[in-house]
């Protein structure tokens, strides 16, 4: 963002800098042909990975739809829910995105990612389903609990079921049953075209949803707001209060996502996109999470 002037015709930078954009719709039209650094599509200068192809009917980037996540009921039931991580992802590293803007990511920056989607369960079925969508921050941990990945992860996102549309925020991860089951919902009525985490100094993060059709300054979308860290999720007037339960990550949680090249360096940030379709009844719905752009802010100091 430009700079601007004050009346004494000083030059002050404005808060927030975009260090990274993608126009999934303007990319080359190919699909993620599986898991893992080895399938890796390389988009504006950054590596993009897919991760839990298995549990997708497709994962690619289309002029249409841009970077789309298509679950049907050919593939087994997939979820983000406490230490269960199998919902299909498509992530990058923060660092690596840094880097591709010009600076070394470090815990003291404050990062906003922002994402303009499009959720649709496209075919209902008997009971609809339970399908997510949404933005993922995490460790790059990911795959079924048996062998458990034991990722740490945060995200905001859509559900949709039966004609109903919610938003939420929520934090997981962690190596036992029952770990990091930790949610808050953020919205009783609202089908987001716009979602938005801001990554806080500190593993400390907040989270947006709204209609917007373009992408708004970070932090000024009220809706579908929460605050949270790996421990505490709820609304703003109630952090800190002995009335919201806390629920660790783990029995020996690192709460922190810090810079580096692999969760060897301390948990290194993966930031992205996400879709799951878990089964409710019969499983006979499909639904398709659609994302044409997405951005990295950082916050100026």
């Amino acid at each position: 963002m430009a700079n601007i002037k004050t009346i004494s015709e000083i030059e002050v930078p404005q808060k927030w800098e975009t260090v990274y954009e993608v126009d999934f719709t303007a990319q080359a039209e190919a699909a993620w042909a599986g898991d893992g650094a080895g399938n890796q599509r390389s988009l504006e200068g950054v590596n993009w990975i897919a991760g839990n192809t298995a549990y997708a009917s497709s994962i690619s980037t289309t002029a249409a739809d841009g970077a789309k996540i298509v679950m049907t009921g050919g593939e087994a039931t997939n979820q983000w829910y406490s230490y269960i991580q199998t919902g299909p992802v498509i992530y990058a590293s923060l660092d690596a995105i840094c880097t591709a803007g010009g600076f070394t990511y470090n815990p003291s920056h404050t990062i906003a990612i922002q994402a303009l989607c499009d959720f649709t369960i496209t075919t209902a079925g008997t009971n609809a389903g339970y399908f997510f969508g949404g933005l993922y921050v995490g460790d790059g941990a990911i795959g079924p609990p048996d062998p458990n990945p034991g990722g740490r992860w945060y995200h905001t996102h859509w559900y949709g079921t039966e004609g109903s549309n919610l938003c939420y925020s929520r934090a997981g991860g962690g190596p036992s049953p029952g770990d990091g089951d930790n949610i808050f919902r953020t919205s009783d009525d609202l089908l987001p075209t716009f979602m938005e985490l801001v990554i806080w100094p500190g593993a400390n993060w907040c989270s947006s949803a709204g209609t917007n059709t373009t992408f708004p300054d970070p932090l000024t979308v009220s809706t579908g707001r929460a605050y949270g860290n790996m421990q505490l999720i709820g609304p703003p007037e109630d952090i800190g209060q002995s009335t919201v339960a806390t629920i660790t990550p783990g029995p020996s949680p690192e709460f922190t996502f810090r810079p580096g090249a692999s969760s060897g360096d301390g948990y290194a940030t993966q930031v992205g996109m996400f879709g799951s379709y878990a089964t409710h009844g019969s499983r006979d719905s499909a639904g398709a999470m659609k994302f044409s752009q997405f951005r990295v802010l950082r916050r100026n100091t």
